[in-house]
Order: structure tokens, then C-alpha cells, then sequence
């Protein structure tokens, strides 16, 4: 009977460490972090590189340079909690924005620093220098001073487009990271029209933390306690598949929303003085999937249906072994009952 009560014990542990990975993943829609910053406190939540951020008047605003940061530099701040899953969307409200400013995603804690521009250690999808255009790119995996580029789709155009924007205009951002497949959508907060809506392929960043950047000055346009930012909204998106659509109607982008002609060079969004660099090679590999059954009809990929999202293998086989156990210690509970 002893023995019995012991295998009993075994088991009920083994189904509780079963439960936990399931109790510690988010599900889909699941929201992971939200903050309205209405509370000056929960700037806590968060490190700040190169540029000073405050919470006031139930925004977050930029407050100026940190201490030794040139007027025209970046800078961000990236969550400091533990985020446990790598796919997600990060959506915000960005008030009169007068240039750069944007999402960081997938942002490596142990990499994120304030050593350069592009310290963040991740992706952004961001508004740009000029603020006129959207545009996706990230940090060098390999070395996070330099820039990976601004990302071009699986056709080659360039993430770099206009929105109908201007500095002094307010924008919500939607940056989407599902697997290889960012896209960022940029929508007008005051009716929901669809402005930009790109999607880009990169493996170079798989997984972390999320915040906001921003550029500090463009010539005679200043961030500084002007922009400001509402309703920070991160939830969690399912492994496999195409990137969660945005809030915002199922329209695509308007035709006046091409590329930006104005811009000098694929740099200009980002505001770093060397050449834009060219992403690696694998990169572009990623870029190019599914090329050949897209061009026939010039759609973007479908969305996947190969089971990526379905419980995996190893845990049916627990389920087995637990319940194929604990009909065993039902039988033996019987028979020392009968005995």
C-alpha cells in the first residue's frame, strides 16, 4: 500500500511539471505588457539609453540627451523583465513627432547598450528622419555599433516608403514579429486609415525584449518635449505563420504611399553617416521564400497551415506515459484494496 501511495505521489509531480511550460508560454492575443503611462513609477519597467525619457501628463515624452550624447543622436528604452516569447506585436501612439521615432523588437538584453546609434540589438520598425516615410531595419548581430540596413521585401523594394506624413503629425505604429516575418503597419490614430504596411523577412534577431526609439534632432526639427508617446501595447503572437494583422480596416495602403523619391539614399531614414549596408546573405535567402509562387500572382506568402502551431510531439508522448501510469496505480490500488 505504501508503494503504491509513493507511485501515486510520483505521478501527481511529473502531471505539475507537465503543466508548468504550459502555464509560463502566452498564448496568442495573450496581452505580455501594457502601459497607458499614467503612472511616472513604471518607467522603472524600463532601461533608457542615450536619451533621457519622462513620464508627464499620462504620456511618455523625450525629455533631452543623456549626460555626453550629441543633440542629433538616437537613443531608446528597452523593457527590463524577463519576456518569454519571441513572437509578438508592440503597438503605440506617436504624438507630433518631428523626426525619428519608432518600435524596437527582439532587443538581446545582454547586447542592448549605449555605445552608438545602433546599440539597441535588435529590429525597428520606425517613422523616419524626415518624418515622411516608414521603414524597417536592425542592429548587426555581429557587431550592434553598425546597422544591418533598411530592409527591402521579398520583391527588393524597399521598406522605405512615404506615408502622407509630416512632422508635427500623429501616428499609431504597429511592428509585428511571427517567426522570420516582420511587418510594420502605420495607421492615423484618429480614424484608422491604413498609411504604410510593409512586410520584411529576417532571421537575424530571434528573439527579445521590445521598447521605443528615437532620434533626437533632424536639422531644425526637435523631438525634445515634443513627441510623445501613449497606450504601449504588447501581446503575444503564436510560433508559425503570417504576422497578426494590426487594429487597424484590412485596406492596404493608399497608392499616394510609395516610395519616398524625396530621400537621398536608404540611410536618410535612419540618419547614420555611412553607406546603408547590405544585409547578409542569409538573410536575403529568407527574403526571397516562397518568391516562386508568389510572383504568379503577386500576392504576399499565405499564411501557414503546416501545423506549426499544433502541440508538439513530445508532449502527447508525456500524456501517454502519465496516463498510461496512472492506470497502473489505479490497478494497483485495487488489488491491495481486495487483498
Amino acid at each position: 500500500m505504501k508503494l503504491a501511495r509513493i507511485i501515486c505521489l510520483a505521478l501527481s509531480l511529473l502531471l505539475l511539471l507537465c503543466a508548468v511550460p504550459f502555464a509560463a508560454a502566452a498564448d496568442e492575443g495573450e496581452v505580455i505588457y501594457e502601459n497607458d503611462f499614467s503612472d511616472p513609477a513604471t518607467l522603472a519597467d524600463f532601461n533608457q539609453y542615450r536619451v533621457n525619457f519622462e513620464i508627464r501628463d499620462g504620456a511618455l515624452y523625450v525629455a533631452g540627451p543623456a549626460e555626453g550624447i550629441d543633440i542629433a543622436s538616437f537613443g531608446w528604452l528597452i523593457y527590463n523583465k524577463d519576456v518569454a516569447v519571441k513572437d509578438y506585436q508592440v503597438d503605440v501612439d506617436v504624438y507630433n513627432f518631428r523626426t525619428a521615432a519608432g518600435i524596437v523588437a527582439r532587443a538581446d538584453m545582454d547586447l542592448v547598450g549605449g555605445e552608438s546609434n545602433n546599440h539597441f540589438a535588435g529590429y525597428i520598425g520606425f517613422i523616419s528622419n524626415n518624418g515622411k516615410s516608414g521603414a524597417m531595419g536592425g542592429s548587426k548581430p555581429e557587431d550592434v555599433s553598425g546597422y544591418l540596413g533598411n530592409f527591402t521585401d521579398m520583391y527588393g523594394q524597399s521598406s522605405v516608403l512615404a506615408t502622407g506624413l509630416e512632422p508635427g503629425c500623429n501616428a499609431h505604429l504597429c511592428f509585428s514579429l511571427k517567426d522570420d516575418v516582420l511587418r510594420l503597419v502605420i495607421s492615423d490614430p484618429s480614424d484608422k486609415a491604413v498609411l504604410y504596411d510593409v512586410t520584411c523577412y529576417d532571421t537575424n534577431w530571434t528573439e527579445g525584449s521590445f521598447g521605443l526609439r528615437v532620434k533626437l534632432t533632424n536639422g531644425s526639427e526637435s523631438n525634445i518635449d515634443n513627441v510623445y508617446f501613449d497606450n504601449f501595447k504588447v501581446t503575444a503572437l503564436t510560433s508559425g505563420g503570417a504576422a497578426a494583422e494590426t487594429e487597424a480596416p484590412e485596406t492596404e495602403a493608399t497608392e499616394t504611399a510609395g516610395r519616398d523619391e524625396t530621400a537621398p539614399a536608404e540611410t536618410e531614414a535612419i540618419g547614420e553617416t555611412q553607406p546603408a549596408e547590405t544585409k547578409a546573405a542569409d538573410t536575403k535567402a529568407a527574403e526571397t521564400k516562397a518568391a516562386d509562387s508568389a510572383e504568379a500572382t503577386g500576392a504576399k506568402p499565405a499564411e501557414q497551415t503546416d501545423g506549426t502551431n499544433k502541440i508538439p510531439v513530445y508532449v502527447w508522448v508525456i500524456v501517454g506515459v502519465v496516463a498510461a501510469a496512472a492506470i497502473a496505480c489505479g490497478v494497483i490500488l485495487a488489488k491491495k484494496k481486495k487483498n
